[in-house]
């Protein structure tokens, strides 16, 4: 959007940008004066005013989140006619970007931003956080390869289709971005289609992402056996050749063990 704040202040933040607006909330980047950091600021419309409570309901909410991951709520000013908070400005293209960019990832490194997701995830599920609808423009990734989310936290207790909706939703939103044709396309897009819940009798948890990302980084990370061989070193490496084949196949041999146990409906096994 345009600039539309006309130097506009709400206490220590100069408003720059309107980002978005909704009928509840303006959304500003702003400059914190006293710090000279760039913020986010999202404000209270004034004809909302008799949502005040259940707006700082949703703040304090966002303020007890503790994760590395996860933006950080800076402080919340509720005063006659005015009410708004400022938080973290997370640096970097979203998913969202990505994927309209047509610009996949390699299955290991998906493999590992899923992971990390799952891990957030998980925290706020044992902390009993509510969050509101998780999406591909909620996810942020800086240069250096940092994955950051948008602080989803909402007033309330958390229930179990929390978790199976945002599970659900990525596992169908993060198939473009599955780099086609590289070792583990197809394992990465199976996990995909299991959060969804295809092939099971119910999508997987986010504790069972975790894990099977792990596994797929794992698998990705090993070195494939050289296929040229020095003079005079054949046969010390044709043994080596076959204990890395060994070693795979008891991975994925781990794998299917671990579906199997965690699910009533065996779920197909990777390509």
């Amino acid at each position: 959007m345009n600039p539309d704040s006309d130097e506009r202040h709400l206490g220590e933040y100069r408003l720059l940008e309107l980002l978005s607006e909704n009928p509840l909330t303006r959304t500003w980047l702003a400059e914190q004066v006293s710090v000279s950091r760039r913020v986010l600021v999202d404000e209270l419309r004034a004809e909302q005013a008799h949502q005040q409570d259940a707006f700082l309901a949703d703040v304090r909410a966002k303020a007890a989140v503790e994760h590395p991951l996860i933006g950080s709520v800076y402080e919340a000013v509720a005063e006659p006619g005015l009410c708004y908070f400022a938080h973290e400005l997370l640096h970097g293209a979203t998913l969202a970007d990505r994927r309209d960019a047509s610009n996949p990832f390699p299955p290991a490194s998906l493999a590992l931003l899923l992971r990390r997701i799952a891990e957030a995830h998980l925290q706020q599920e044992m902390l009993g956080q509510a969050t509101s609808a998780l999406g591909l423009e909620h996810l942020h990734l800086d240069d250096q390869g940092v994955l950051r989310l948008d602080n989803l936290a909402i007033a309330g207790a958390r229930t179990p289709e929390q978790s199976a909706r945002d599970s659900g939703h990525l596992g169908q939103a993060l198939r473009p971005l599955v780099a086609a044709g590289q070792p583990g396309s197809t394992r990465m897009l199976t996990l995909l289609d299991w959060m969804c819940g295809k092939g099971l009798e119910a999508p997987l948890k986010w504790d069972q992402v975790r894990d099977l990302c792990g596994q797929i980084e794992h698998q990705l990370a090993q070195p494939p056996p050289s296929a040229t061989t020095q003079p005079g070193t054949q046969r010390r490496e044709k043994p080596l050749a076959a204990i890395l084949t060994t070693v795979g196949l008891f991975v994925l041999i781990a794998i299917l063990a671990v579906c199997l146990h965690l699910r009533p409906k065996s779920p197909p096994a990777y390509p």
